[in-house]
């Protein structure tokens, strides 16, 4: 399909990719996921997806299957694509892209686009807010910057209980723990 062309192919990719991302295939996923934005066209007919998402599954899957640098270039892509008018999903593609700087071993960047998170977070839905809260607090903590992270950590831990959102609690306390 993807060889002829075949407007079933886009959906076929995007739904292997999926499929593999269940099946933690990480490889697997993002290498059909990087099929899929090879064969995306302006106007897919029939996906429940846009191309930012896409452009974001691409990069969690190349984020968890270690292929950092590519997971920050599609993230970067997203965010460049998305622009401001959704903060919530700029505040989620901020978070990855942090991540996948921050495990690449560029903690100074990884730690400009968590702040970048912060600011932008919107305050609904509470938990994008609380990720990139304990996300900052997280890279701080690692960073050696244990007397500003620890509020940070302490608020998202009280508004994680506040939503019984037990897992940014988890994350929150387990970075509080170091």
């Amino acid at each position: 399909w993807r060889e002829g062309r075949d407007p079933r192919a886009l959906a076929a990719s995007i739904a292997a990719g999926d499929a593999a991302m269940a099946a933690y295939s990480y490889a697997t996923a993002a290498r059909e996921f990087g099929e899929a934005l090879v064969l995306w066209s302006d106007e897919p007919n029939g996906l429940t997806i846009d191309h930012v998402d896409l452009l974001g599954r691409a990069s969690r899957a190349s984020y968890l299957a270690s292929e950092f640098r590519r997971a920050v270039a599609w993230c970067r892509e997203a965010i460049d694509e998305l622009g401001a008018d959704d903060p919530a999903r700029l505040t989620t593609l901020l978070i990855l892209l942090g991540r996948a700087q921050w495990v690449s071993g560029d903690w100074g960047a990884s730690i400009a686009t968590y702040e970048r998170a912060l600011d932008t977070s919107p305050a609904e839905p509470p938990g994008v807010r609380i990720r990139a809260l304990a996300g900052l607090a997280q890279a701080y903590m690692l960073h050696g910057r244990y007397r500003e992270a620890r509020p940070m950590l302490e608020a998202a831990i009280d508004s994680a209980i506040g939503i019984g959102a037990r897992d940014l609690e988890g994350h929150a306390r387990n970075t509080l723990g170091v």
